[in-house]
């Protein structure tokens, strides 16, 4: 604990903290600002990278859902040897709202 008894020390102490601080804030602020404006101007970034969105709303990701527009179908049944159109049916109408254009190709 000697570093604290010496004033040079705390003096160094109380910038590195204050810088710290300071740099937390900002960063909390960039993160705020660029969650409000940054998504209204661009979109969220799960829609602007493909398959990171949920069209059917079954909790699993479009690039992991064998059945992306359909809810009840997340993966490949076993033994199938039908198209994947037949195996997953129309979409949802849940689906077609959310992803249109992903989902009409399924119809």
């Amino acid at each position: 604990m000697n570093l604290f008894r010496q004033k040079k020390a705390m003096d160094q102490m109380w910038w590195i903290i204050m810088s710290v601080v300071l740099v937390v804030v900002i960063v909390i602020f960039i993160l705020i600002w660029f969650k409000g404006s940054g998504e209204k101007a661009f979109g969220s970034i799960g829609n602007q990278i493909g398959g990171l969105s949920d069209c059917d709303g079954d909790y699993v990701k479009d690039f992991s859902d064998y059945c992306p527009c359909n809810q009840a179908i997340t993966e490949m049944p076993e033994g199938e040897e039908k198209p994947k159109e037949e195996v997953c049916g129309s979409p949802g109408a849940e689906a077609l709202q959310k992803c249109p254009e992903k989902c009409k190709e399924q119809q």
